[in-house]
Parts: structure tokens; sequence; C-alpha cells
């Protein structure tokens, strides 16, 4: 299996939706399962939002933002969709 790692921004963003944090870790974790099986992508929640930027579903509203590296992947961001939507502007600039 691949590693999971989690950016300083992203931990603050757990705290600021005071998310649970095992529900989060899980979903985490099943990002990394299925990476590299396209097919199962959908079925979990995994979307490509840009130029190697992804996003995974924790619910209805909170999005789950994820960037691939060597030998795993980095998730930087936790928000809803509004919320998504200007960190990728921010991250354009």
């Amino acid at each position: 299996m691949i590693s999971v790692e989690a950016t300083a921004l992203f931990v603050s963003r757990l705290r600021k939706h005071s998310l649970d944090r095992a529900a989060v870790f899980a979903a985490m974790q099943l990002c990394a399962a299925v990476w590299g099986q396209p097919h199962r992508h959908s079925g979990r929640g995994i979307r490509r939002l840009g130029r190697e930027i992804y996003e995974c579903r924790l619910d209805r509203e909170i999005r789950l933002i994820f960037l691939p590296a060597p030998g795993g992947l980095v998730f930087d961001y936790a928000g809803s969709h509004d919320e998504v939507r200007a960190y990728l502007q921010n991250r354009r600039r």
C-alpha cells in the first residue's frame, strides 16, 4: 500500500470543521487503497480537479483535497465545495 501524509494546512482544516479524525483517516486510507485503479475511483468519490490535484468526498459536505507524490498521497486541504473552489483559485495564482 502507498503512504498517506497530511500537511499542516490539512490538519488545521480538520480542527476548523471539527471533523471526526477516525472517519477522515479511514477516507484517506481508502483513497490510498484504490489509488491507481481508475475504475474504482468513481465509486469511492475520487475525482480529478486539475493537473495533479484530486478530491475525495468525506461526506455530502466535506471534501478532502490531495496530490499524488512519489510513493504516496499528500492530503493538503479539507473543506466544503465553496471553500475548495476558493482554495483552487488561490493555488492557480
